[in-house]
């Protein structure tokens, strides 16, 4: 095969490729308050609480801190894992079970100090977007292709 062969070959390659567009996904993250028995959690809607039993990315911009032990379902806590369940020490284990068992710990992230006082105007995102981009695109997906946005 000739170079100028060789040469066509590859652009020919390159454009068999740039048909096939990988489509990416984006959706806006929701984290709201939510008052349960007098005591304030904050709650994700990304699910990360529910599947893994700790708090997500999105929970810990918010409250402007990085995790803390508190911040997980009690089952993760090694506490737990070495009470629940023994007979010698049935007090502790009671107690533990009691506290899984606590709708506090289906909620989410329990706030114990004050959220900061301008969480109402805090930063969306980061990036060239403004923000209306984000709050147009709240509980919604849109498929991003190389030159236009489709929302589905």
């Amino acid at each position: 095969m000739t170079e100028e062969n060789q040469q066509q070959s590859h652009q020919q390659n390159v454009v068999a490729r740039r048909n096939y567009v990988i489509p990416v996904f984006e959706k806006t993250r929701q984290v709201t308050v939510v008052v349960s028995e007098g005591s304030k959690f904050l709650v994700c809607s990304c699910g990360h609480w529910t599947g893994y039993s700790i708090a997500c990315r999105h929970i810990y911009k918010v409250m402007e801190r990085k995790p803390v032990e508190t911040d997980a379902k009690i089952r993760n806590f090694k506490l737990y894992r070495m009470y629940v369940g023994d007979k010698t020490k049935q007090e502790m284990s009671e107690r533990l079970e009691r506290l899984r068992d606590h709708p506090s710990q289906k909620i989410g992230v329990l706030l114990t100090d004050d959220l900061p006082n301008h969480v109402s105007w805090k930063e969306v995102g980061k990036g060239d977007a403004p923000l209306e981009f984000f709050l147009e695109t709240l509980d919604k997906i849109k498929l991003r292709t190389p030159s236009y946005w489709k929302i589905i």
